[in-house]
């Protein structure tokens, strides 16, 4: 009886956390899809998701390896984040919403969902203000 019990203790959440993880993908690749970037299907893999999200900010691929320096990877992300946001006509100030304890990540979640499903949000790399060294 406690084996059963411990069982669906441990399914269910890990249940919910793959579906969470398919629903990001999704939006990810969405996203990707309205930037027109071609491998857009990299969202649904776990590391190399971050390929076309800078290839949508104008970033070279080899970018990602700042993802190995501990702190400086935290930085990358939210600049990588916030240029992402404003590529879709969104205001960079949102993700501070991220920072909210326990609901922050889901807002952000509702965010992108939004700017995935909506028609009002769209690609333009005009919005690139930096200099980049890739373009296509």
């Amino acid at each position: 009886m406690f084996i059963e019990h411990a069982y669906y203790q441990s399914a269910v959440p890990s249940t919910v956390y793959v579906l969470l993880y398919l629903y990001t993908s999704t939006v990810s690749f969405i996203l990707f899809r309205k930037a027109q970037v071609e491998l857009a299907w990299f969202a649904y893999i776990p590391f190399l998701s971050l390929i076309p999200l800078l290839w949508t900010i104008g970033k070279s691929g080899w970018n990602i390896l700042w993802t190995f320096i501990p702190i400086v990877n935290i930085i990358f992300y939210l600049l990588w984040t916030s240029r992402f946001l404003r590529v879709f006509g969104m205001n960079p100030w949102v993700l501070l919403l991220f920072f909210i304890p326990t609901i922050g990540p889901l807002i952000f979640l509702v965010i992108l969902s939004v700017m995935a499903f909506s028609p009002a949000y769209y690609y333009s790399s005009q919005r690139i203000t930096w200099t980049s060294s890739y373009r296509r």
